[in-house]
Formats: structure tokens, C-alpha cells, sequence
């Protein structure tokens, strides 16, 4: 046994030392065993908007290799099927993992270059984990005391590990060590925020409040999603505290941004996620609207506004009482047919589906058959947006889909025009006629929707 470790062990530091000859100082070596894949790939990205999106492709059934380009020193979002995770990132690392998609955080485990920074940030979050559905459960009854008790003895449970490892956590990066303390503590300020807004008449000892001061500076990294989770209700809960109406409230919620939030690159991510509902909501299809005006001169970021933009045009493409675009489909037996031909003289909800986003698909096609078995003479239709065929036959023999018509584009490029922008949305078209748009399935009023839709 131990002489196969030693080749293991070997056989890795090979690998790591001929690869790390090859590439540039800025790129980062990444090969990982994956058990149980349901995609042919995997993605990063450094932004929580996903505007520079890389990937690296599987060699094998189980293992993916690749290198990332241009790396700098930061979390990057992991994005592996509907699952994501965070790895910490330098140029010039090498990095190795191993992940099992049905147990996905549990199962994460990384060597090589940067492995132990990434297996404690990884142990951090699940513990981080299990603290916020400790108290999710009792936020609501828990006395402020008991509260704060308990976050001490979460606290204590993080410092703990941290101890055991003083002396390689000194050997790292000044960044990394910033990144810890944000992962150590950032939950414990959404958790904070989140009681404050269910218990606002309490009274607050000194010093609860000291956490915000991490808004006033700039941040280590934006890509902690405690982080922005704790930012999100903490901005919630200063414009709660404000007597606005909902033309003031826009503007209001930028100026809070502005005067709360010190980091640049933070503040863009939530003009720009606040910019984008807005454009949903009120279906803005004009970029010179007076509001999105206002939100593109606070935007710094020019890849976020190009994101906006193409929102605003899609949103344009899918007005409602429109005509909805001709695009060439296939059906499951490789017959080429135009949308003016499947939604012509019907009632039809038109949902999406993609191989590496199955969890959505599954959960969708619940709510579908509730939905046929209330409307039968609506039609279901669903368009696969993956560039690879599928083999849609045997999906439909396995969930027992006979009841939805299911196509896929015929041309890879008409993918990003008809794309909805959450897997939960969908058109609702009446003989080719678009009626709604962008509708989520689960929203508390989409039933009243279809009914209006089916009886109109």
C-alpha cells in the first residue's frame, strides 16, 4: 500500500512539473476526477455575473483537464451541471480535485498547488452551511440572546479549525488570508441582517451593528456569496427604513448602493443585478428609457452593460401581443419545422430545457403535468437548448412525456436569441401571438395567468 501511494504521489508531482514547464506564468493547470458527470464540461468565472466564462472539457468519461488563462488572484465560481462552488485561484497554480455531483460539497477534495487553501475554504463552507439552516429554521422565534449564543458557538467551531492550522495559514497570500476571514465571518453578517429585518423593534447592544463597516471598504473578493447575500438585506433593510413610493424607489435604491456599498466592483454586481429586474419587470425594451439611463451612468463595468443590453433587445424580441420569431426547429425524429407551423392556430406554453441544468428540468415537468391535467387542449411545448442531440426518445419513455411536444434548434446561433433568462420561465403564445413573456411557473400568480390566457 505504500509503495502505490509513493506512485500516486509521483505520478501527480509529474504531471504538475512537466505541465507547469509548458504554460504561461498567468495560467493555472486544472485536471479533476468527477464521478457520476451529467455534462461534458465544466465552467469558472470570476464574476458572480458570469460575464467571462471559461471552460475545460472532460478526456475521459471521469476526468477533466485544461488550462485556464490569464488567471489573477481570486475566487472563481466552479459551475458543474445545476451545481457551483467556489476555487481559489493564483497564476501559476496547479490544481487538482475530486467531486462526486450526488454528494457535490461533501465530496469536494483538491491537491496540488493552492489544495490546502482550497480544502479549508471548502470546510469553512459547510459549516457555513450548516449554521445558516440551523438558524433559517428558528429566525423567526429565537430570542436575541439564544441568538447570539449560538452564533458565538458557530464562531468558535470555524476558529477552531483555523487554530489547527496557524502555521500553514501564515504561509499563505496576504489576499487569501482576507478571503478567509471574509468566508469565516460573512455569514454571520447575513444572519444578522436577516434577524435584524424580522425583529426590528429589538434593542440592539452596542457593537452589532460594527460588521457593516466591511461595506465602507473595499472588498477582498466579490465572488463570497455569504457576502453578497449580507449585502443584499442589508441594503433591503436600509430602504425599509426609508418612506418612498415606487416611482422614487429606483432612485432611492441607488443612492443607497452609492452611499452604503464602497466597492466599486460590488456595487456594479448589484446595479446591475437591480438594473436587470427592472428591465424584466417594467419590460423596458429601449436602452435610452430614462432609468436605464441613470443605471448605465453608474455602471462602471462596460461587460455588465453589454449584458443589460442584450437583455433589453431580447426583451424587444418577445414583446408581448408580437409576433413571435420564425425559427427553424427539429423534432425528435430529425424533421426540420418552423415555429409559425407549431404554434400556428394554438394555445401553446413554451418551456426550455438543457441536459446540464436536469434538477430544473425535472422539477419543471411537475409542475407541466399539473398543468395538463387543468388545461388538456393547451399545448406543451419544449425547446432543448444544447448544441449536442440528445436522445429525447428515451427521456420521454423514462419521465413519461407523451403529453409535451418536444423540439431543438435547428441552428446553434438562434440559442442565445430564444434563451429565457431562468430555466422556470416561459412563453405563453396564442396562435403564434405572444401573450406573456419571461413568465417564472412558480410565481404565486402564474395559475391565474394561464387561466386568463386559456379562457381568453
Amino acid at each position: 500500500m505504500r509503495f502505490k501511494i509513493g506512485l500516486i504521489v509521483i505520478s501527480v508531482f509529474v504531471v504538475l512539473s512537466c505541465d507547469r514547464a509548458t504554460r504561461q506564468s498567468t495560467d493555472v493547470y486544472i485536471k479533476g476526477r468527477v464521478v457520476n458527470p451529467k455534462n461534458n464540461y465544466i465552467a469558472f468565472s470570476r464574476n458572480p455575473l458570469r460575464t467571462d466564462v471559461d471552460t475545460i472539457s472532460f478526456i475521459s468519461k471521469n476526468v477533466v483537464e485544461g488550462t485556464l488563462k490569464n488567471v489573477r488572484e481570486a475566487l472563481y465560481a466552479f459551475y458543474l451541471d445545476a451545481e457551483m462552488q467556489m476555487f481559489y485561484l493564483k497564476p501559476g497554480d496547479s490544481l487538482l480535485f475530486h467531486i462526486n455531483t450526488d454528494e457535490f460539497d461533501e465530496s469536494l477534495s483538491f491537491s496540488g498547488d493552492s489544495g490546502f487553501e482550497n480544502n479549508l475554504l471548502n470546510e469553512m463552507f459547510l459549516i457555513n452551511e450548516k449554521e445558516t439552516e440551523y438558524f433559517f429554521k428558528k429566525i423567526d422565534s429565537i430570542q436575541l440572546g439564544d441568538f447570539l449564543k449560538k452564533l458565538d458557538s458557530f464562531l468558535k467551531i470555524k476558529q477552531e479549525q483555523i487554530s489547527k492550522n496557524t502555521e500553514k495559514i501564515e504561509q499563505t497570500t496576504e489576499k487569501f488570508r482576507k478571503i478567509l476571514s471574509l468566508k469565516i465571518n460573512a455569514t454571520q453578517y447575513r444572519l444578522k441582517e436577516e434577524y435584524y429585518a424580522r425583529h426590528r423593534k429589538e434593542e440592539y447592544p452596542k457593537g452589532f451593528f460594527d460588521y457593516r463597516d466591511v461595506f465602507q471598504h473595499s472588498i477582498a473578493d466579490i465572488n463570497i456569496m455569504d457576502l453578497l447575500a449580507a449585502a443584499d438585506v442589508y441594503i433591503a433593510n436600509k430602504l425599509q427604513s426609508l418612506d418612498c413610493s415606487d416611482e422614487e424607489y429606483e432612485n432611492k435604491l441607488i443612492e443607497s448602493l452609492e452611499s452604503n456599498i464602497a466597492d466599486q466592483k460590488l456595487r456594479d454586481v448589484f446595479l446591475t443585478y437591480n438594473c436587470n429586474y427592472f428591465i424584466k419587470r417594467e419590460k423596458i425594451s429601449d436602452t435610452l428609457h430614462p432609468q436605464i439611463r441613470i443605471y448605465f451612468s453608474k455602471i462602471q463595468d462596460r461587460r455588465n452593460k453589454n449584458i443589460l443590453k442584450r437583455i433589453i433587445k431580447k426583451v424587444g424580441n418577445f414583446k408581448e401581443d408580437s409576433i413571435f420569431p420564425s425559427i427553424e426547429l427539429m423534432d425528435i425524429n430529425n424533421h426540420f419545422v418552423l415555429t409559425d407551423t407549431v404554434l400556428a392556430n394554438k394555445k401553446v406554453l413554451l418551456s426550455f430545457w438543457q441536459k446540464d441544468g436536469l434538477r430544473y428540468f425535472k422539477n419543471n415537468l411537475k409542475k407541466l403535468k399539473k398543468l395538463h391535467q387543468k388545461y388538456p387542449n393547451m399545448v406543451l411545448l419544449m425547446i432543448n437548448l444544447d448544441k449536442e442531440k440528445n436522445d429525447w426518445k428515451r427521456e420521454m419513455e423514462e419521465y413519461k412525456l407523451g403529453y409535451i411536444k418536444f423540439y431543438r434548434l435547428a441552428r446553434a446561433k438562434d440559442i442565445e436569441r430564444i434563451r429565457p433568462f431562468h430555466p422556470a420561465q416561459v412563453y405563453l403564445v396564442d396562435g403564434k401571438i405572444i401573450k406573456e413573456t419571461f413568465v417564472n411557473i412558480y410565481d404565486s400568480d402564474f395559475e391565474a395567468i394561464v387561466d386568463v390566457f386559456v379562457q381568453n
